[in-house]
C-alpha cells in the first residue's frame, strides 16, 4: 500500500480538505464533530461502541467501503480547493527547499489569522482517516462489527518569534518564542467489537430505558513517527537590556524521520538528508505494533409512544434521549523500526535578543524541522554529544480520550452536543477541551440536513454542513466544515468526508 493510493481513495468524491475529531464520518463532520451519542453504523467501533446496539433504519447487516475525510489547517490562507489537495499531498513526502518562502504581507498575515496579542505560540493540524471497509450484524441480543481504517494526523506548533521582531507583553513581561514542536505519525487499526445490554444496571430502572456497554480491541500497525519539541524562550522584565534565554530539545522517532535525522547528524548537509529519506518512499510502511480498544457506555430512554426498547427488532427508536460516555483509543505501539532518541538538558543563560523575522514559514512537512531549523547553523542534532543519543527500541501510547455526548431525537428532528478530552499529548489529539453542537433535519426521511460547529480553546472555530441519500438499502453522504475567520471571504474550506457508499442487507 503507497500513500499515493491512500490519499487518492481518502479524497476519492471531494474537491476540497477535518478537525481531529475521533470520527471522521461525513454525518458527524456535517454535525460538527463529536458523534458519541449519534454514531450506529460501524464507525461506532472507533467511537463509542455501546452504539453498535442500535440502529436508523431496518436491517441486519451493513456494509461499508471507502468512507474518508480529511482536515487541512494552513498557517496561510488557500481558497481554492485544488490548491488545498495538493498542498495536502505535499504535506506526505519530502519537504521541498524555498518552497515556503514567505514576504513581510504574509508573515503579517501570519500573525493576523493565528496569534492574538498575548499568543506566543500558535498550533495547526492536518487530519486524513480512510475506513477501507466496515461490516456490522445487527442482533435483537447484540450486534457485532469489524472495520479496516488507516489514519493519519501531522501537528505543529510554531513560536510567534519566527514572524514577529516584536516580543509579546504579558504581566509586566516581555516574551519572544523561538519554540518549535512536530508530531507526525499515521496508524492502520484493525477492530472488532460488540455491544450488549448492561443487565445489570438495566434492572434498575423502568423497562423504558436501557444501559448499554460496548467494547471493540483492535490490532494497530504504525506508520514512521516522530515527536520533536524545540524550547527556545526568551523572557525579561519590562525595560530591563538583558534577556533570559531558556532551551531544550528532544527528538524521538522511527523509520524514516530517524534515517532523515541520523543521516543529518553524520553529514550536516539537512537538504540531502531530507529528499534521500523521504522522496518515493513509502511513509505509511510498518514502523511499530500495537495493540489498543475502545470502550463505550450509553444510557438509552425512550418516551411518549416510542416502546421500541419494548419490540427490539420490529421496530426503529424514534423519540429518546441518549446519554453517552466513551474511552477511545486506550492501548500502546512498540516502535521497532530504526528507533532513536536525542534529548539534550535544559539551558538558561542571559542573553542579548537580536531578532530578524524569518523570510520562510514552517508548514509541517516531513523533514522540515531539519532545514527550517539549521538556517541559524545552530541545530541541536547537530550538536548533539553521543551520551544524548539512544537507538533503543521504545513504547508509546496512543491518542488515548474521553468523549461524552447526548443525542435528543423527536422524530425527524435530532440535536446533538459532545465534549472530547484528549488524555494523551499526540498528533492526533491535542490535550485541549472541545466541544461539539449539531442539529440534523429531515424534511423527507431519505434526505438529512445537518449542520453544526465546534468551540475549541486555542484553536480555529468552524462551522459544518452535510448532506445524502438514505434509502432502505444503500446511503450515500458527505460533510463539509468552513472556518470561520472575521472579514475574510469567500469561505475557506478546511475539511471534508465523504461516503463511498453503504449498503444494507434486511
Amino acid at each position: 500500500m503507497t500513500y499515493k493510493l491512500v490519499l487518492f481513495l481518502l479524497f476519492l468524491g471531494l474537491p476540497a480538505l477535518s478537525y481531529s475529531q475521533t470520527n471522521l464520518s461525513p454525518e458527524n463532520m456535517g454535525l460538527g464533530g463529536g458523534g458519541t451519542s449519534y454514531s450506529t453504523g460501524y464507525e461506532a467501533l472507533f467511537i463509542n461502541p455501546a452504539n453498535l446496539h442500535f440502529r436508523e433504519k431496518e436491517y441486519r447487516v451493513q456494509i461499508g467501503l471507502m468512507q474518508s475525510g480529511a482536515y487541512h489547517d494552513t498557517p496561510l490562507r488557500i481558497s481554492h480547493e485544488r490548491d488545498r489537495f495538493e498542498n495536502f499531498l505535499d504535506g506526505l513526502d519530502a519537504f521541498t527547499p524555498g518552497s515556503n518562502a514567505t514576504t513581510a504581507a504574509e508573515r503579517n498575515s501570519i500573525l493576523d489569522r493565528h496569534y492574538g496579542d498575548d499568543d506566543s505560540q500558535a498550533g495547526f493540524l492536518s487530519y486524513g482517516e480512510l475506513n477501507w471497509f466496515g461490516v456490522k450484524w445487527y442482533r435483537e441480543e447484540r450486534s457485532f462489527a469489524l472495520a479496516l481504517r488507516t489514519r493519519y494526523a501531522n501537528q505543529y506548533t510554531v513560536g510567534r518569534g519566527f514572524y514577529d521582531e516584536n516580543p509579546v507583553n504579558a504581566d509586566g513581561m516581555e516574551i519572544a518564542d523561538f519554540s518549535l514542536s512536530h508530531n507526525y505519525e499515521s496508524l492502520h487499526e484493525f477492530s472488532f467489537g460488540y455491544s450488549d445490554s448492561f443487565t445489570m444496571l438495566s434492572g434498575l430502572f423502568p423497562r423504558m430505558s436501557e444501559f448499554v456497554i460496548g467494547i471493540a480491541p483492535k490490532i494497530v500497525l504504525a506508520g514512521s513517527s516522530v515527536q520533536m519539541q524545540k524550547t527556545d524562550r526568551y523572557e525579561r522584565q519590562t525595560g530591563r537590556e538583558l534577556w533570559t534565554q531558556n532551551q531544550s530539545y528532544r527528538h524521538q522517532s522511527s523509520g524514516e524521520f530517524s534515517r532523515a535525522a541520523q543521516s543529518f547528524m553524520n553529514t550536516g548537509d539537512a537538504g540531502n538528508a531530507v529528499a534521500q529519506n523521504f522522496s518515493g518512499n513509502d511513509i505509511f510502511s510498518p514502523a511499530g505494533i500495537g495493540f489498543g480498544f475502545d470502550l463505550g457506555l450509553t444510557y438509552l430512554i425512550t418516551f411518549g409512544d416510542d416502546f421500541s426498547q419494548l419490540r427490539r427488532g420490529n421496530e426503529i427508536t424514534e423519540k429518546s434521549l441518549r446519554l453517552s460516555i466513551a474511552l477511545t483509543d486506550l492501548g500502546a505501539i512498540h516502535y521497532f523500526d530504526d528507533p532513536l532518541l536525542v534529548e539534550t538538558e535544559s539551558d538558561q543563560q542571559t542573553n542579548i535578543l537580536e531578532n530578524q523575522p524569518r523570510n520562510s514559514y514552517f508548514s509541517g512537512f516531513p523533514g522540515e524541522d531539519l532545514l527550517f531549523l539549521s538556517e541559524d547553523n545552530s541545530h541541536p542534532l547537530s550538536n548533539s554529544g553521543p551520551s544524548e543519543q539512544s537507538r533503543g527500541q521504545y513504547q508509546r501510547m496512543m491518542p488515548t480520550a474521553v468523549n461524552a455526548g447526548a443525542l435528543f431525537q423527536l422524530n425527524r428532528v435530532r440535536v446533538m452536543g459532545d465534549f472530547q478530552l484528549g488524555l494523551i499529548d499526540s498528533a492526533f489529539m491535542p490535550t485541549q477541551l472541545a466541544s461539539f453542537v449539531g442539529i440534523e433535519i429531515r424534511p423527507i426521511p431519505a434526505f438529512p440536513l445537518r449542520a453544526g460547529t465546534r468551540f475549541s480553546t486555542n484553536q480555529s472555530d468552524y462551522f459544518s454542513f452535510g448532506t445524502g441519500i438514505e434509502t432502505r438499502y444503500f446511503d450515500l453522504n458527505a460533510g463539509l466544515k468552513f472556518r470561520t475567520e472575521v472579514g475574510e471571504t469567500p469561505l475557506e474550506a478546511t475539511a471534508a468526508s465523504f461516503t463511498s457508499i453503504k449498503f444494507y442487507i434486511p
